[in-house]
């Protein structure tokens, strides 16, 4: 059920799929759900894990694409407060081309991470267990997925992202991505970019900034 239900989210998002990244994908989920036992990961079943959770991160690949072309590969991509490996590892599935650093400072969840890390072995995830203000690296691009407004960590961002880099985020409804936008001011080029999810009713929208 859950892989035709996959393969059915990713066929709607215009991706196109191998079957190991299914594969990979599939032992992710499973993953997940065997640590949800122990510690709380993420909340929910697994439909909802892969709707609302694996086709959301997925939700924004093609913007990621789009804004990573002209970078110097390997692509410095970084996943801030990466919780369970969402967007990132999902992501990093399907973009070969990029060093995706799972940043996240709960000590619990980044055991997750190394541990999901060595499961897949896609050579492309690094975890960086940290709080983000303390990270010494810098990135092309910051994935950020997350109910918390961009102005609480934009500062913190912008220490650690190149020049030229971008902020991809995932929200919500227009109406609170722009009270968030009116806040940050001009500082960053502004884009927002409607995404549907499949099988979710959600209002979802990609927030790129670029300085």
């Amino acid at each position: 059920m859950e892989n035709q239900l996959l393969r059915e989210c990713l066929d709607r998002l215009d991706i196109i799929y191998t079957e190991k990244q299914i594969d990979l994908l599939l032992l992710y989920i499973t993953e997940i759900l065997k640590w949800n036992k122990r510690t709380n990961l993420v909340k929910a079943n697994k439909r909802e894990l892969i709707i609302n959770h694996i086709a959301d991160s997925l939700s924004g690949l093609k913007s990621i694409l789009k804004y990573t072309k002209n970078f110097t590969q390997p692509v410095q991509i970084a996943d801030a407060g990466s919780g369970a490996g969402l967007p990132g590892i999902p992501i990093s599935i399907f973009l070969n081309n990029a060093e995706i650093s799972l940043i996240e400072r709960s000590a619990k969840r980044a055991v997750f991470l190394r541990n999901i890390n060595i499961l897949l072995n896609t050579e492309n995830l690094k975890i960086i267990e940290s709080d983000i203000k303390d990270v010494d690296k810098s990135f092309d691009v910051i994935l950020f997925r997350a109910f918390t407004k961009l102005e609480r960590y934009l500062s913190s961002f912008t220490k650690i992202l190149n020049d030229n880099g971008y902020i991809i985020a995932y929200k919500g409804r227009k109406e609170k991505i722009i009270d968030e936008l009116d806040i940050i001011g001009k500082s960053f080029k502004q884009e927002i970019i409607c995404v549907n999810v499949p099988f979710s009713d959600r209002t979802r929208h990609i927030v790129i900034l670029n300085r």
